[in-house]
């Protein structure tokens, strides 16, 4: 797909060289890293979870995206430094895997989104198998019942999102 819409993938250093071995457009970064692009910038941040490709790193991302900031968390569990990111790269939306059993499930992704302080969260990577099955409504009144000031958007397949 990145080919035929001659996409430019961002992702770290080993995923960006088989991208290119492949034919496609790849700018390689690593965790910890920043760059500026015509849309704006994108961090790489920490993620646990494995890469898929010898010797690559996961990752989740903050983007500012032409001034809309947001947090990609990608695949991971809960880990402590999700507390420092807003301090780093303050964003508006997280974006949280809720799924378990490969990433944090709702218990733990209700903690990152307290660490994140974000004031909004859309929980991703669910429902798609039995084993990652979750009820995303009752994630949604956790933590809106317990963080106050987040507001939690859930969006089905195939529909979207318009951010301010």
């Amino acid at each position: 797909m990145a080919k035929q819409c001659d996409a430019l993938i961002i992702t770290t250093a080993e995923i960006a060289g088989q991208a290119s071995e492949n034919g496609c457009k790849a700018h390689a970064m690593h965790v910890g890293g920043t760059y500026k692009f015509p849309f704006g910038k994108v961090r790489l941040t920490p993620a646990f979870h494995g890469s898929g490709i010898a010797g690559g790193h996961a990752c989740g991302f903050i983007i500012d995206f032409y001034g809309v900031k947001f947090y990609f968390a990608g695949d991971t569990s809960l880990f402590g430094d999700m507390k420092l990111l807003q301090e780093l790269d303050p964003f508006k939306y997280a974006l949280l895997p809720i799924g378990g059993n490969f990433t944090m499930d709702p218990h733990d992704a209700a903690k990152a989104a307290a660490f994140l302080k974000a004031p909004v969260v859309i929980p991703i990577h669910y429902n798609t198998w039995p084993v990652i099955a979750q009820d995303p409504e009752a994630y949604k009144a956790d933590v809106e019942k317990n963080i106050p000031g987040t507001q939690v958007i859930l969006v089905d397949p195939g529909d979207t999102l318009e951010w301010d």
